[in-house]
């Protein structure tokens, strides 16, 4: 939000995010190999596997990526919706199911770390890289909705779910429905006040 102020994202900014994005996972990975000595526990590796789905992966998003944008513009246009809305919404929901799949079979393994894990680190990932990255190609205009509902509304969002962290890094189900109504409300003003 601070960056955005002027109304524009540089090429600059763009650098600056990804460089604090690195400077993350340099800690995130000191952190992780902390609590791996003390659990005295490797991981298991399958290198030929392991890269080959990880390629495999990848070309599939880039793939994906393009007939997703492409039909989120034309559904902007059919319903004369903004594409921002569209990109929040329809895209926003999209790339997050993915992620909402991974966090559910974690919690039926009975592995709620990295279900918020996942959660948490996928919308940092979001902020800082792929953001930075785009900002990097071709830099960004800030529309004002942008700067003065959504990444407000993103910052009260986030500052609630960590409050409702507070109970021993759990949420309840009452929580949970508190963060699903909180987003149907930030998508039903935004609708309503800007298209």
């Amino acid at each position: 939000g601070f960056m955005g102020l002027d109304g524009f994202f540089s090429v600059f900014e763009g650098y600056v995010l990804i460089i604090i994005y690195v400077l993350y996972l340099l800690d995130l990975t000191r952190q992780e190999q902390l609590v791996s000595k003390i659990k005295g526990r490797k991981p298991e590796l399958h290198m030929a596997i392991d890269a080959s789905s990880l390629v495999g992966g990848l070309l599939l998003v880039v793939f994906a990526s393009n007939y997703v944008i492409s039909n989120g513009l034309a559904v902007a246009e059919v319903f004369g919706l903004t594409q921002t809305f569209v990109g929040i919404f329809i895209i926003g929901l999209g790339t997050g199911l993915p992620e909402l799949a991974v966090s559910l079979t974690a919690l039926k393994k009975k592995e709620v770390q990295m279900s918020v894990g996942n959660l948490i680190g996928s919308n940092i990932c979001d902020l800082l890289l792929s953001f930075g990255a785009g900002t990097i190609i071709a830099g960004f205009l800030v529309s004002r909705e942008v700067l003065f509902f959504d990444l407000p509304a993103l910052l009260i969002i986030s500052l609630t779910a960590i409050y409702l962290f507070r109970t021993g890094f759990k949420l309840a189900k009452k929580e949970g429905i508190i963060l699903i109504l909180m987003y149907a409300a930030y998508l039903g003003i935004r609708l309503a006040v800007f298209g």
